[in-house]
């Protein structure tokens, strides 16, 4: 699979579940950590198989707990080169909390080769489901699935029907704005080329006074016309972008870096009166580890790569909503 969010992951894990009956086996294959100059990561010089054991152990560990998040934490705090982080987790996802996870095998490259310079190790998990186990959603999403589809349709009705000269009213086009659609959540409204995925327009607001169907309209409007760092979306590109709503949480401050949860979390830094935020999809989408999101961050802040060390941060949860998806 590709880079996903953990939101995706589920989804992922939900797709594969309809297809699966009882008796099925899935695998995931993966390497584990890649270790040594050649690959570009050298997290100990000293006592390396004792150390490299431990490392892997501690991948294993959140594996057995079946917590993925936790997997996640370790492997962007850690920049562990686990090749099939993401299928993996969705494994993990797919086999659910009460799965049992039981290691058959640990070893590495070196035990042949005797080089522990550049060494890769290898675990073979089985991850067995309850025999009661049935496909099924893995996680609620936060808006039902019409709710998906009427937030992406609004956003770009909105749009759409300001290029006509019109204001778009969801409520007397005749859109059911019920449930969570008729509370208040922060909401982001990002729009993106469809040839090559690139940014075409992002603006929202973390905690919004609006109900989120207000919210929705008013953010696709000023993503298309009022984002600075791009000029005002043609009628002809219209078509050729992409739409996606990213609905919040409230913030909340966290005491350490190290409880982010990177594709899971979106984050907030503020420091010397400037701030910066980032959704959750953004460090998965570069590629990022916890460091690198956080000196991003800080550069988008106008910090300097380090200006997020004594930073107060936020993290928040996206629950993000992709027109191709639905």
């Amino acid at each position: 699979v590709g880079q996903l969010t953990l939101d995706e992951v589920h989804q992922v894990a939900d797709a594969i579940g309809g297809e699966l009956r009882q008796g099925d086996v899935v695998v995931a294959s993966s390497d584990f950590t890649h270790q040594g100059p050649r690959y570009g990561y050298v997290p100990f010089r000293d006592n390396v198989p004792a150390q490299l054991r431990e490392l892997d152990m501690l991948a294993f560990e959140a594996i057995a707990a079946r917590d993925i998040a936790a997997f996640w934490r370790f492997k962007h705090r850690t920049e562990d080169t686990i090749c099939g982080f993401y299928p993996v987790s969705v494994l993990m996802a797919l086999a659910g909390p009460r799965a049992t996870a039981h290691l058959v095998r640990y070893d590495t490259s070196a035990t042949v080769t005797g080089d522990y310079d550049n060494t890769v190790s290898y675990l073979a998990v089985a991850l067995t489901a309850p025999p009661d186990w049935k496909p099924g959603t893995s996680r609620a999403s936060f808006l039902r699935p019409a709710e998906q589809r009427r937030a992406v349709r609004m956003a770009r009705e909105a749009i759409r029907q300001r290029f006509d000269g019109r204001a778009y009213d969801p409520k007397a086009a005749g859109v059911k704005l019920d449930g969570r659609l008729s509370e208040r959540h922060g909401v982001f409204v990002t729009l993106k080329r469809k040839d090559d995925g690139s940014l075409r327009g992002c603006i929202g607001r973390v905690q919004d006074p609006a109900p989120l169907h207000r919210g929705i309209v008013d953010n696709a409007l000023n993503a298309a016309f009022r984002d600075s760092r791009f000029a005002p979306l043609s009628r002809d590109e219209l078509d050729r972008v992409s739409i996606e709503v990213t609905v919040l949480t409230p913030p909340r401050e966290v005491g350490s870096v190290d409880q982010i949860t990177i594709g899971h979390d979106g984050v907030i830094l503020r420091k010397d009166g400037r701030s910066a935020l980032f959704l959750p999809q953004v460090a998965v989408e570069q590629g990022w580890g916890l460091r690198r999101t956080l000196s991003a961050l800080a550069r988008k802040a106008g910090l300097g790569l380090d200006g997020w060390r004594g930073a107060k941060i936020q993290t928040f949860r996206g629950h993000v909503y992709h027109e191709a998806n639905l």
